[in-house]
């Protein structure tokens, strides 16, 4: 696995600590019922207890709060028993052994979640799900507006010479890496990540940009600038936004072929 998936770059830290005060049980129902079709299609469903969309839920409060899991746990606990808004639906408030079922996961229950997606491999879309939660109720609170710029960019990660990997990419033993595709948004002076996605050899990037664009459009995002480096020229990604009508801010090629372009 790439270590650096739940990578976060936020500028929390520029605006201000944003307080528990400022995230309500009914926030986070109305978030859910917005992300619970999109998570639903990259995690499967649960038999029992806590949908893996709250605890995305879960996952974003800690990030956006810069709690640790146990104390996010219990902050939304006490709130949602105050307001009597319960995460999971159930037929009594109480087990047969007389414990009184909660409104808001727990932090051993999100640990379980957690290794029960790494055994799936799914990991990856647990994240992506988060990142994308995290901005919905950034807007939400107005810290993010609705224009974006997006930008791409690849993070490169050293590993083992491996042959059979086809996350490996390099042939010289110490030169190896495994790659990531990061997107990240600009709304204003805030950055954010909202995607990262382990790269294969060979693997069309086409598809990756197309799905993140959707995912903001679907969500009333609107993108007017998107910024990549040289590592993405590539014909059919630059005619992809120029359909789109999305101006690239991209470096030029230092070539004789540019240069006679500018000349001209």
């Amino acid at each position: 696995m790439i270590s650096n998936l739940r990578g976060n770059p936020s500028a929390t830290t520029d605006i201000g600590k944003i307080i528990p005060n400022q995230i309500n049980p009914q926030l986070l129902l109305d978030i859910a019922e917005v992300v619970d079709p999109l998570v639903s299609q990259k995690l499967p469903q649960k038999r029992s207890g806590f949908s893996y969309t709250i605890f995305v839920l879960f996952a974003c409060c800690m990030q956006i709060l810069r709690l640790s899991p146990r104390h996010t746990s219990e902050i939304f606990q006490e709130k949602c028993s105050r307001a009597q808004i319960s995460f999971q639906s159930y037929s009594g408030t109480k087990f047969s052994n007389g414990k009184q079922r909660r409104f808001f996961p727990d932090q051993p229950a999100f640990s379980r979640c957690l290794q029960t997606l790494s055994k799936l491999d799914l990991v990856e879309e647990f994240w992506n799900s988060v990142l994308l939660t995290h901005i919905l109720i950034l807007k939400s609170l107005k810290i993010v507006g609705s224009d974006l710029k997006l930008i791409a960019d690849y993070t490169d990660t050293p590993c083992k010479k491996n042959e059979d990997d086809p996350y490996c990419f390099g042939k010289k033993e110490g030169k190896t890496v495994h790659r990531t595709l990061s997107f990240s948004v600009i709304s204003g002076d805030f950055h954010q990540m909202i995607a990262n996605f382990k790269i294969k050899k060979r693997q069309d990037k086409l598809l990756l940009f197309h799905n993140v664009h959707e995912m903001l459009i679907s969500n009333c995002f609107s993108i007017k600038y998107v910024m990549l480096d040289r590592g993405f020229y590539r014909k059919r990604i630059l005619k992809f936004f120029q359909r789109k009508h999305i101006t690239v801010i991209m470096p030029g090629r230092k070539c004789t072929q540019t240069k006679q372009k500018i000349m001209n």
